[in-house]
């Protein structure tokens, strides 16, 4: 459960202190509708400029047919989403596993969202691949 304002301010802080990336969503326009210190942090978007934008708007518009496939399939049920591609405000492209669940969020449906950055780590495998194979 993701605390909305008026939740008691210890589980409001689980969410938003959490050291992983995360949001919640509106199933229906894409919209994000909170989004914690770690996604601020990760994408470098201001929290202002989350909310104002959708969940297509961090994807690179070549996935982005994927992305909505993925959401019209997922269920109430926690979903392994698997790695998926992600833009941050600059520019960059980043790799993240991105696990959710769904859930009401102020009356709305929705999902939370944990994105787990694994740029580095599937770099490093890659580079390890290659200088096993020489």
């Amino acid at each position: 459960m993701v605390p909305s304002a008026g939740e008691p301010t210890q589980y409001r802080d689980f969410f938003v202190a959490n050291p992983h990336p995360m949001w919640v969503y509106d199933l229906r326009t894409l919209r994000f509708l909170a989004v914690n210190d770690a996604a601020l942090a990760q994408y470098g978007y201001s929290h202002a400029e989350f909310l104002a934008m959708t969940i297509a708007d961090i994807r690179p518009a070549e996935d982005a047919p994927r992305s909505l496939e993925n959401v019209r399939a997922t269920g109430r049920e926690l979903d392994h989403a698997g790695t998926r591609r992600h833009r941050k405000k600059d520019g960059c492209l980043i790799e993240v596993e991105v696990t959710s669940h769904a859930l009401a969020f102020e009356g709305r449906p929705a999902r939370l969202v944990l994105a787990h950055d694994v740029t580095e780590r599937r770099r490093e495998g890659v580079a390890g691949a290659v200088d096993a194979a020489s």
